[in-house]
C-alpha cells in the first residue's frame, strides 16, 4: 500500500541536519507511520551521509546519492522515486512539531491542493536585534504578513514547508527547472508553472516546522548579492 505523503528533502552534505529532521518526523502524532515516507535527494553526496541508511525509523526512508546536480535536480530525483499522492517539500533544517503532518493531511483533505505550512525562524535565547529583524520583517520570508487560512499567490510557495497534490504536477516535465543554479527561485518558478497567478497557496499555521537557519549581517548581504545574480 502506497503512503499518502511523500516527504521530499534535498540535502547537501548535512547529515546532522538530516538526522535531526528524521528524528522529528518520527515523533509525529495523529498520523500512522505507514501514511508517509521520506525521500532524500543527496546533492553532491561524498559518501559521508550514507551511514544514515542504517537508521531504524518506523517510516520508510530512502536516500538517493547524486553528484553535484543542484537543488532542483535533487528534488526532481526524489519526486521521481516518491509514491505518495501528496508531495511535501521540506528543507533539511526545519523542525516539524508533533502535529505537523496531521495538519498537512487535514488541509489536503479539505481540498487545498497547495498548502504552505508555517516555518518562522527558530527563536533563540541569545537572539540579537538582527535576528529580530530577519524574523519579524520581509527581509527574507514574510510569514508575519500571512493569515491562517488565507490564500496567496505563487510568490508564497516556499519549498521549506510546502505540500502539493501530486496530480497538479502532471503537466510539469520536469517539476523543477534544473538550469536554475546554484540556488534561489527554483520554488517560485515551479509554483508559477504550477498555478500561474491564481491565489491557490493555502496557509496553515498548524503545519508548524520552525526554520533553524541563522543569518548574520554578512550572511544576509551575501545572500542578497546571490539573489541578484539569480
Amino acid at each position: 500500500m502506497d503512503p499518502q505523503i511523500s516527504i521530499i528533502v534535498p540535502s547537501r552534505r548535512r547529515p546532522e541536519r538530516l538526522n535531526r529532521l528524521l528524528d522529528r518526523l518520527g515523533r509525529q502524532i495523529g498520523v500512522d507511520d505507514h501514511a508517509f515516507e521520506v525521500v532524500v535527494g543527496l546533492d553532491d553526496d561524498d559518501g559521508a551521509v550514507r551511514g544514515l541508511t542504517v537508521r531504524r525509523d518506523p517510516f520508510a526512508t530512502r536516500f538517493i546519492p547524486l553528484p553535484a546536480v543542484g537543488i532542483s535536480a535533487a528534488k526532481n530525483a526524489a519526486i521521481a522515486d516518491a509514491r505518495g499522492e501528496i508531495l511535501l517539500l521540506l528543507n533539511d533544517d526545519v523542525e516539524p512539531q508533533p502535529g505537523f503532518l496531521a495538519a498537512h493531511l487535514r488541509a489536503q483533505s479539505a481540498g487545498h491542493e497547495v498548502v504552505l505550512g508555517a516555518s518562522p525562524f527558530t527563536r533563540r535565547p541569545d537572539a540579537n536585534v538582527f535576528d529580530a529583524l530577519v524574523a519579524g520583517t520581509r527581509m527574507i520570508f514574510f510569514y508575519s504578513d500571512l493569515i491562517d487560512g488565507g490564500r496567496y499567490d505563487f510568490r508564497h510557495a516556499w519549498n521549506l514547508n510546502l505540500g502539493v497534490h501530486r496530480a497538479l504536477l502532471a503537466d510539469l516535465d520536469p517539476p523543477f527547472e534544473e538550469e536554475l543554479r546554484p540556488v534561489f527561485f527554483d520554488d517560485i518558478e515551479f509554483a508559477f508553472r504550477l498555478i500561474g497567478r491564481e491565489r491557490r497557496v493555502y496557509y496553515a499555521t498548524d503545519a508548524h516546522a520552525p526554520h533553524d537557519h541563522r543569518y548574520g549581517f554578512a550572511d544576509y548581504f551575501e545572500r542578497e548579492a546571490l539573489l541578484g545574480v539569480m
